[in-house]
Formats: structure tokens, C-alpha cells, sequence
């Protein structure tokens, strides 16, 4: 969570003026990123928020992907470890 009270009180005025807000609270994966490019924009690094924020999203693109066909499930295999008769008593 991104609180104004860790932010100096310039930069808060600037955040809650930027957003027409007084509460900072990011609920989504969303809101954070936004927050960063937010905050990124008014302490003068555009350009580094944007290269952070797309490096983000490329990876949480890449979480969210579902898996290529090409895949297979891996194969499970049980072996029956009880002594013969054991096997032949219990079935």
C-alpha cells in the first residue's frame, strides 16, 4: 500500500491533485501499476517508470499465459510396493 504518509507533503499534493483522490490504496495488480507510473511521473522519472512498468507487465503477461499446446501433462505411474501376499490377500 502506498500511503501518503510515506511521501513528502509536496509530493502528496501532487498525487492526490494527479488523481483526484486522498487515499492511495491499490486493490489490483492494476491499480499498482498505475501508482507507479503515477508516482514515476511526478518525481521526474517518466521514463524509467514506463521501462519498470513494461518489464512488469511482460511478466505477468507471461504468468497469465496459458501454456502452449504443445505441452503434455506429465505422466504419473503407481507401483504397487506390498509384498505378494499382501497383493494376493488384499487384491
Amino acid at each position: 500500500m502506498f500511503r501518503l504518509l510515506d511521501l513528502q507533503a509536496d509530493i502528496s499534493a501532487e498525487l492526490i491533485r494527479a488523481r483526484n483522490r486522498d487515499d492511495f490504496n491499490q486493490r489490483s495488480i492494476a491499480e499498482i501499476l498505475q501508482m507507479i507510473l503515477t508516482v514515476g511521473r511526478i518525481v521526474g522519472v517518466t521514463k524509467k517508470a514506463r521501462a519498470w512498468w513494461a518489464l512488469l507487465q511482460t511478466e505477468l503477461d507471461a504468468i497469465t499465459r496459458p501454456p502452449r499446446a504443445s505441452l503434455t501433462s506429465p505422466r504419473v505411474l503407481f507401483e504397487d510396493v506390498r509384498p505378494a501376499y499382501l497383493r494376493n490377500l488384499l487384491g
